[in-house]
């Protein structure tokens, strides 16, 4: 699996606590489901950083600043 061969990268679990989080994800920032599941995961698991190529996480997710960072891939680019 490609991903399985990052240094300091795993997967995290779908349960119960991530579920919760995911749900409050959705219905407080407007998130889609699988966009709420990986910021859910993200959150609980307490990672520092959501890396996304999705420009509304940044805006969407302000109210959580204080628990996690966005990165948006495409600031990150040279050009426009």
């Amino acid at each position: 699996m490609f991903l399985s061969n990052f240094p300091h990268l795993r997967a995290g679990s779908i349960d119960l606590p991530v579920a919760q989080e995911a749900a409050s994800v959705r219905a407080g920032h407007g998130l889609r489901t699988p966009d709420a599941l990986v910021v859910g995961t993200g959150l609980v698991h307490q990672v520092g950083h959501l890396v996304t190529n999705d420009r509304d996480w940044a805006s969407r997710l302000a109210p959580v600043r204080t628990r996690v960072q966005v990165c948006y891939l495409a600031s990150f680019l040279p050009w426009p």
